[in-house]
C-alpha cells in the first residue's frame, strides 16, 4: 500500500531533493564543459585570423625609403600647384628663401647651404638675375667675389612663399600633437644631416 506523501518525514524529502540535484549536476557540468570547449575553439579561430591579418598588414607596411619618396614627390606637386595659383612659377623658391634668410651669401656659400652642386646653382642664379629676383653686389673683402641679395621684386615673393611653407607643414603634421611635431622636426633634421654624409657625387637628380 503506497505511503501517504504527507506522512513522509521531512528529512527524507530533503534527501530525495538533494539526490535529484546531484544527479542533474553532472549533466549541467557536461553541458558547461561542451560550451567551454566550443569557446576555446572559437578563440583559436579568432587568434588564427588575427595572425593572418597581422601578417598581411606587415607585408603592406611602407618602408622608410618609400615614405620619403612619397613625401618628396607630393611636396614638389604641392609647391608647383600653389605657385601656379599665385602666378610665381619658375622663381626657384629654395634659392629665394635661402637668400632672404641669409642676405649676402656668395654663390659658393649658397651651393653649400642648399647642398646643390655648383653647376646647377650657377645656372639658377643666372636665371634669377635675368628675372630681376636677385642682384649681385661686389664683395668688399674679395674683389673677385660677389654677394647675392633679393631685389624688391624678389622680396615681394616672400609672403606667398612663407604661406605655402606654413600650409605644407600644417598638412604634413595634421593629427600630430605639439610634442610629435617637435620630435618629427628633430628627427627629420637629423636624417637630413645623416644623408649628407653619403658620397653621391654631383649627379643630376632629374635623371632619376
Amino acid at each position: 500500500m503506497p505511503k501517504d506523501p504527507k506522512k513522509i518525514p521531512l528529512h527524507k524529502k530533503q534527501n530525495c531533493k538533494l539526490h535529484k540535484e546531484n544527479c542533474e549536476m553532472p549533466e549541467q557540468n557536461h553541458e558547461m564543459h561542451k560550451q567551454n570547449c566550443g569557446m576555446l575553439d572559437q578563440n583559436c579561430e579568432t587568434h588564427k585570423e588575427d595572425c593572418k591579418t597581422h601578417e598581411g598588414s606587415s607585408s603592406r607596411e611602407r618602408r622608410m625609403f618609400i615614405s620619403f619618396s612619397i613625401i618628396h614627390r607630393f611636396a614638389k606637386i604641392f609647391l608647383l600647384a600653389k605657385m601656379e595659383q599665385l602666378g610665381t612659377l619658375k622663381c626657384s623658391p629654395p634659392y629665394i628663401v635661402a637668400i632672404h634668410h641669409n642676405p649676402g651669401l656668395s654663390q659658393n656659400e649658397l651651393s653649400e647651404f642648399l647642398k646643390i652642386d655648383k653647376g646647377a646653382v650657377a645656372k639658377t642664379v643666372k636665371h634669377l638675375l635675368a628675372k630681376k629676383f636677385i642682384e649681385r653686389k661686389k664683395d668688399p673683402l674679395d674683389k673677385r667675389g660677389y654677394k647675392l641679395y633679393l631685389t624688391k621684386k624678389g622680396e615681394s615673393l616672400m609672403p606667398n612663399l612663407l604661406a605655402i611653407e606654413s600650409e605644407f607643414e600644417r598638412k604634413i603634421t595634421e593629427g600630430m600633437s605639439f610634442e610629435e611635431k617637435e620630435l618629427l622636426t628633430k628627427l627629420i633634421n637629423k636624417a637630413a644631416t645623416n644623408i649628407l654624409s653619403l658620397d653621391t657625387g654631383e649627379k643630376n637628380e632629374n635623371n632619376i
